[in-house]
């Protein structure tokens, strides 16, 4: 158990931003962790919204929707 507590990178409460590349994000509850293989990032709850991309998270489950704008 100490391991695995030991790989996770970061856990974020809650992130609210705006940047040039990403656009805007909402995450809630995040995860990064790295293990000696396997690696594992995603959101209790998600959302990712740019030009060209949406994705979001729902139960640390990634959905992508295509832009129809390009």
């Amino acid at each position: 158990m100490r391991k695995f507590f030991e790989s996770i990178r970061s856990v974020i409460p809650i992130r609210i931003e705006w940047n040039v590349w990403n656009g805007f994000v909402l995450t809630i509850l995040g995860v990064v962790y790295q293990g000696e293989k396997k690696g594992f990032e995603g959101d209790l709850l998600g959302v990712y919204i740019s030009k060209e991309y949406f994705y979001f998270y729902i139960l640390f489950i990634e959905f992508e929707v295509k832009s129809p704008i390009r």
